[in-house]
This record gives structure tokens, C-alpha cells and sequence, in this order.
């Protein structure tokens, strides 16, 4: 399986190094950028389209939810947040996960092994459609 690219945004210096680290030291991913301005990261984000996007949710000038509203595509999401209380509104924008900081490890790893199995029955139904309309 290819590595899933991605892209984290979080305000927080300390919490954006932490999960940098994690995703660096995991096989599945290729990290493409992080950003601590959302501003910033949009204009990358556009550029480059990552696969995935680790945002924070309280951002100054903007939620990570509004982030995610105003992309023009929609790649996948997991919102990482110290802030339990917006799970719910990450679900109504379609999050693949949620993860409350601190960020633990043994979590995230949880939800790559989820990931990659989300993404590789994405390859393989995709892989269908192209026989389908081969033979169709």
C-alpha cells in the first residue's frame, strides 16, 4: 500500500511537534507539511491536496471545522482537540476520527490501523469501478 499523505494544522507549537513525531515514526504515513497558521496551511493544502489532514479545532480566527468547510475538495479528516465538547459537530462535517489531547500513541496508532483499512477498501472499490468500465 502507498502511504497515505497528510498534512497536520494545529496552533500549538508543543501539541504540532508531538504529532509530527508520530506520524514520522509511522510506516503508513508521508507527511507533507505542518503548519501552526491555518492561513498558511490553506494555501499549501490547495497546492498539494493531501490525502489527509490532522486539524486542531480551537484556532485563532477560525475552527478547524470552518478550515475543513472551506476546502474546495475533501480530503479526509481527524480532529485532534483538547475540546471533548465538539466531537459531535466533527462527526456532522464527516471527521474519520476524533482525538482528544493529550495525544496518546497507543490512540493514534488505533486510528492509523483504521485508516489503512479505510483507505485500502477505497483502493480495491475503486479498483472495481475501473474493471466495471472496462467491461461495461
Amino acid at each position: 500500500m502507498e502511504k497515505i499523505t497528510c498534512v497536520v494544522v494545529d496552533d500549538n507549537p508543543r501539541d504540532l511537534a508531538h504529532l509530527v513525531a508520530l506520524i514520522e515514526t509511522n510506516s503508513s504515513l508521508q507527511l507533507k507539511g505542518s503548519f501552526n497558521n491555518p492561513v498558511e496551511a490553506a494555501t499549501f493544502i490547495l497546492a498539494h491536496q493531501p490525502e489527509l489532514l490532522f486539524l486542531d479545532i480551537e484556532m485563532p480566527g477560525f475552527t478547524g471545522l470552518e478550515f475543513l468547510k472551506s476546502l474546495p475538495y475533501s480530503p479526509e479528516c481527524i480532529f485532534v482537540t483538547a475540546f471533548e465538547e465538539h466531537s459531535v459537530e466533527s462527526w456532522e462535517v464527516f471527521a474519520f476520527d476524533f482525538i482528544v489531547k493529550p495525544l496518546r500513541p497507543d490512540r493514534f496508532n488505533k486510528c492509523v490501523l483504521h485508516l489503512q483499512d479505510y483507505f485500502n477498501t477505497k483502493g480495491k472499490a475503486n479498483l472495481y469501478d475501473e474493471i466495471y468500465k472496462q467491461d461495461g
